[in-house]
């Protein structure tokens, strides 16, 4: 058998440069990845076209309705055509969309899309608006929308305004804002 002698000596430690050197490299390589994932360029969003439908109601007294006599509404409907294009390599989930119109006087309305179970009532409603919406896009941009990563995305969003539509004509400004759920959001002035 062999003899055992304790002679107290303690080894030195070997060298942590190595495993520290992995390490590193491996955190720059998930660190790279994700920037170039994540923090790569933003979103870009422009509206190709904006269409007008101007609806005027006029209410008339009749027997039984609390509606006063001669009392009008004015709504007008803005259809814009959205294009969205994402450079990042993660896709776009749209988690909503709103239009915002400052007038003349100052004053700012919003507006949140219309949804896309409304919007189907909404033409049957009006049918003269279906050929702007054809003219504008092929599909609606809705808050289920989504844009493949490093694709382009279009869809339509139609947004009502209780204005008429020379107020419209007026205003100081209008865009349109986009949400996504996992980047920044976009906003989209819309050309008078």
């Amino acid at each position: 058998m062999g003899d055992l002698t304790l002679s107290g000596d303690i080894d030195k430690p070997k060298g942590m440069l190595v495993p520290i050197l992995i390490a590193l490299v491996v955190l720059a390589a998930v660190g790279a990845w994700f920037g170039r994932t994540y923090l790569r360029s933003a979103v870009t969003a422009s509206v190709d076209h904006v269409g007008l439908y101007p609806v005027h109601v006029k209410y008339a007294l009749t027997g039984g309705m609390l509606v006063g006599a001669d009392q009008t509404e004015d709504d007008l409907y803005v259809i814009t055509d959205i294009v969205l294009k994402d450079p990042s390599e993660v896709p776009l989930f749209v988690s909503s969309i709103k239009g915002t119109v400052t007038l003349q006087s100052g004053e700012v309305m919003e507006a949140n899309v219309i949804d896309k179970n409304d919007l189907e009532r909404l033409m049957k409603m009006f049918p003269a608006l279906q050929p702007l919406t054809a003219a504008a896009g092929t599909a609606p941009l809705t808050r289920e929308s989504q844009v493949a990563a490093g694709a382009t995305g279009r869809g339509y969003a139609v947004m009502s305004y209780n204005i008429p539509q020379s107020e419209w004509d007026k205003r100081q400004a209008a865009d349109v804002t986009v949400q996504f759920l996992h980047q920044d959001a976009v906003k989209i002035s819309l050309p008078k």
